[in-house]
């Protein structure tokens, strides 16, 4: 860790390959198992060494160094942890970087999410609102139809106090209260 910045490396020594020379050994157990499985070729270690710093990211910063004729990974090593320093430091700039676009990000999905949020209220307040006016212009309806049931019984001569008239002007009434939305609370007032 490295100014709060995990960076990976390795260290890997180069081998060279060549053609594997049975052992007597081995030339003794392919006669009894001929398909006894051999290795193929042989990895003689070079003594050469490559040190690398592990990250696709931080164009710029040297990340290899390798044993060399003349120079030796061991002799390279201040400037392998100088190097190491700038690849942390570039990785946590990257990051606050994608941080910082990650809180915006959000903020911009909180701003939306907030949107629509009011959006739909306004939606429900809308409809609300239409349903209201919908049922006070049924129940406006059902008045005016009862009025003139009223003027037309009058006109021919039927009593208020006719028990059929009067038990259907009740019930009519009740039915047009039952659609008005004002006989409850105002839009405005909190309901209950």
């Amino acid at each position: 860790m490295i100014l709060e910045e995990k960076i990976k490396f390795y260290i890997q020594e180069k081998s060279r390959r060549r053609d594997h020379v049975l052992t007597e050994k081995e030339k003794e157990e392919l006669k009894h198992w001929p398909h006894a499985l051999i290795e193929k070729y042989d990895y003689i270690s070079s003594g050469k060494l490559t040190l690398q710093i592990d990250s696709w990211s931080a164009s710029g910063i040297r990340k290899r160094w390798s044993d060399g004729k003349i120079q030796r990974v061991e002799n390279s090593l201040s400037d392998f942890v100088i190097n190491v320093v700038k690849m942390a430091d570039q990785k946590r700039s990257d990051r606050i970087i994608r941080e910082k676009r990650w809180r915006q990000q959000e903020e911009e999905r909180r701003r939306q999410d907030e949107m629509n949020r009011l959006r739909q209220i306004e939606e429900e307040r809308l409809r609300d609102l239409e349903n209201q006016a919908d049922r006070w212009f049924k129940s406006s309806q059902i008045r005016e139809y009862i009025s003139a049931v009223e003027n037309t019984a009058s006109e021919r001569g039927i009593s208020i106090n006719n028990e059929p008239l009067k038990s259907w002007l009740k019930w009519a009434k009740n039915h047009a209260n039952r659609f008005d939305p004002l006989l409850k609370n105002l839009p405005f007032e909190n309901k209950t």
